[in-house]
């Protein structure tokens, strides 16, 4: 009598032979890098089973994977502190973007990729060209925009360059190593967005 194979033993059989796939790496990479591993793309490839090239065809490049896994964090991060803001107009502006600041600077994965390489942190989050900085922008303007619909702010500048402006600011002052604390920077950058949005402090 022929056995029969189940569905599920087939399904283990074929898991077997799956291919990684580029939320495969994404993913290895992104929990690598929050229990404070440094990322080495040639033994990525390694533990998953793929070439090198084909990894860095999938990722770019180490910094465009890493800049992906920043904004894996920062992403939710921006978007739960609107969701919990309980002002409006140009409060809001300000205790969104100082609650996401806060939670950011004090993630101890995010501490640890600033002390272990400032140099290298200040390349990917300082530069206003790099993927993430373009989407921090987007997402801010959105933020702006939405506030700016409601009726609720009025901004002296298009909502585009003034959400370049207040990402500048958060990341110059993440940087500006006469703070002392992210603290300190924090309300050093609240402090200049309340002057820009209400003219006072």
């Amino acid at each position: 009598m022929a056995s029969q194979q189940t569905r599920l033993a087939r399904a283990l059989a074929e898991s077997d032979n799956e291919r990684a796939t580029p939320l495969d790496a994404f993913r290895l990479a992104r929990s690598r890098w929050l229990k404070g591993e440094k990322l080495n793309l040639v033994e990525l490839a390694k533990d998953l089973d793929i070439g090198r090239a084909t990894l860095f065809r999938w990722v770019g490049s180490k910094d465009l994977l890493v800049q992906e896994i920043l904004w894996s964090l920062y992403e939710p991060i921006f978007r739960k502190a609107i969701a919990e803001s309980t002002q409006q107009g140009a409060e809001h502006v300000v205790e969104v973007h100082q609650r996401a600041m806060m939670e950011v600077l004090a993630a101890e994965p995010m501490q640890r990729f600033l002390r272990r390489d400032p140099e290298y942190a200040l390349k990917l989050l300082g530069s206003s060209s790099s993927v993430l900085h373009k989407r921090v922008v987007e997402i801010t303007r959105e933020h702006l925009e939405s506030q700016v619909v409601k009726g609720e702010l009025s901004l002296p500048l298009p909502t585009e360059r003034f959400a370049e402006i207040l990402t500048r600011i958060n990341k110059s002052l993440m940087f500006d190593e006469a703070t002392g604390s992210y603290r300190q920077a924090i309300g050093e950058a609240r402090t200049i967005m309340r002057l820009l949005l209400m003219g006072n402090a």
